[in-house]
């Protein structure tokens, strides 16, 4: 497979301000006017609050990052003026950039290994003062053949992807891979996911690895996926693969991380405005807590514990030991399989 290489040319604009003063004086044959002694008057009311000046944030910020299939990265952001922003790649010093005047930086840190990252920002004024960043990106560098992903994560919002196909280029004959789009949670709580495949491709969503639906491209090539109810608050993989037909082969694959947040209002937000080709009533997923495993999960959900190896294969990207899980992870439990 052949992938585009983006690159990223940032443009700081020169900023001009041109100030015109204008100076009025008596004219020379004009007599200067009697100085008249006035008792100080009360500055009038006024209801208007006092325009305040908007301050740019000194806590760091993604503005932008590109990731590549073979780990080169671009990073740009900003943060408070003449700061020395420091790229952190899971908790490591990773690259420095100081910010120009007006705040904005931009990176190209070396390449990253194969696997899953996360990144985030520490910035440091010149007066000592630091301020992390309130957003992390996480990242999955793919291994040969396989398409990156790059997601944003912001404090009480949902993931958003970073991926784009825009300046995408295929070789002659090459078969455009699925992508995803957009994740997102609806004001009503449903999630909702979309993107594009070729015209009439057989596609499947998953979550944590479980089989959750299927359904087909449009003829101009759109998917889209809703969940209604019964996902848990947490982080998710979600998954879609482009299948060769419904027992076929899988022809192209992508994945992007997902931190779904039930809504505040969403038991009395109206009906979402987005309709989705495929709709799915409810799935069933739980949160681990203290005292919780795997066998006593899988008989509150199936009757019966010997069937917590379904709930590990659909969830094995987070347990790395089936004995060995911890409170908080949401897992995805399968109610069925394609």
């Amino acid at each position: 497979m052949t992938f585009w290489r983006l690159s990223l040319w940032i443009i700081v604009p020169a900023l001009c301000i041109g100030l015109g003063v204008v100076l009025l004086s008596p004219s020379s044959d004009q007599k200067p006017a009697t100085p008249v002694t006035a008792s100080p008057q009360p500055a009038p009311k006024t209801d208007k609050p006092a325009e305040v000046k908007a301050e740019p944030s000194l806590t760091p910020s993604f503005d932008i990052v590109r990731l590549e299939p073979n780990g080169d990265l671009v990073v740009a952001g900003r943060a408070g003026p003449k700061a020395v922003v420091t790229l952190l790649m899971d908790g490591k010093d990773w690259d420095k950039a100081t910010t120009d005047e007006t705040g904005q930086f931009a990176m190209t840190p070396k390449s990253l290994a194969q696997g899953p990252h996360q990144l985030s920002l520490v910035a440091r004024m010149p007066d000592g003062k630091e301020f992390k960043s309130a957003q992390v990106v996480a990242l999955d560098v793919p291994a040969r053949g396989g398409q990156a992903v790059a997601a944003l994560i912001s404090p009480d919002q949902p993931a958003k992807s970073l991926l784009s196909t825009q300046g995408m280029s295929l070789a002659p004959g090459q078969r455009a891979p699925v992508v995803i789009t957009l994740v997102e949670t609806q004001p009503n709580g449903t999630f909702y996911a979309a993107g594009r495949a070729v015209s009439g491709a057989l596609v499947r969503l998953y979550l944590n690895d479980s089989f959750v639906a299927q359904g087909g491209t449009s003829p101009t090539g759109e998917w889209s996926f809703a969940i209604v109810k019964g996902l848990t608050q947490g982080q998710y993989r979600v998954r879609i693969d482009e299948m060769e037909g419904a027992g076929g082969k899988v022809m192209s694959r992508a994945e992007v991380p997902f931190d779904y947040t039930m809504p505040a209002a969403a038991q009395t937000a109206p009906p979402s405005p987005r309709a989705a080709a495929v709709e799915v009533a409810e799935v069933q997923s739980t949160t681990v807590k203290r005292g919780d495993n795997l066998w006593n999960i899988s008989s509150k959900f199936y009757g019966e514990g010997l069937r917590y190896t379904v709930i590990y294969q659909a969830n094995s990207g987070q347990i790395r030991d089936p004995n060995l899980i911890y409170p908080g992870q949401v897992f995805v439990v399968p109610k069925d399989k394609p």
